[in-house]
């Protein structure tokens, strides 16, 4: 996979929290139909989402939680939930 490559970003808003913009990468389909994560800054948080429903829980994690994942997925430990 080639992580050098600029990705497209789209905005997305969730009915749990309107407040927030959610973006989404071009490495989830662009119709949000299918396989769409959404992230959000709310402030000393990060708010998660499945951008496919509208009206789908929101999850909140700290920066270092998301840090800890987005290693662990950079380091190959996620590829089996794939």
């Amino acid at each position: 996979m080639d992580h050098s490559r600029l990705v497209e970003v789209t905005e997305y808003v969730n009915r749990n929290a309107p407040h927030l913009a959610f973006e989404k990468s071009s490495f989830s389909d662009l119709d949000y139909s299918k396989d769409c994560v959404g992230f959000a800054v709310d402030g000393d948080r990060i708010a998660v989402t499945h951008t496919k429903d509208t009206e789908a829980p929101v999850l909140r994690y700290t920066r270092s939680e998301i840090a800890a994942m987005v290693r662990a997925a950079k380091a190959g430990q996620l590829d089996k939930f794939c």
